[in-house]
């Protein structure tokens, strides 16, 4: 069921400027389901564009995950 207080307002794949994507759309929170190859530097983007974030990625070692953890 659709919630109406949350919309969809962009999609995006490899194919894609993350970057010029969030200038666009200004979302509020990006979830991603990326790789664990890609994850961080898309977080480290995300985190640049000054947005929220929620990982779904599977594969990450802790020392991956632990700089992110004090943000």
């Amino acid at each position: 069921e659709q919630d109406p207080d949350l919309s969809l307002v962009a999609s995006t794949d490899r194919s894609h400027d993350l970057v010029s994507a969030i200038q666009q759309t200004k979302p509020e929170v990006i979830v991603d389901f990326t790789t664990a190859e890609s994850v961080i530097k898309n977080l480290a983007t995300i985190i640049e564009q000054d947005c929220c974030a929620v990982i779904g990625t599977t594969g990450l070692t802790e020392s991956e995950i632990q700089p992110f953890k004090i943000i």
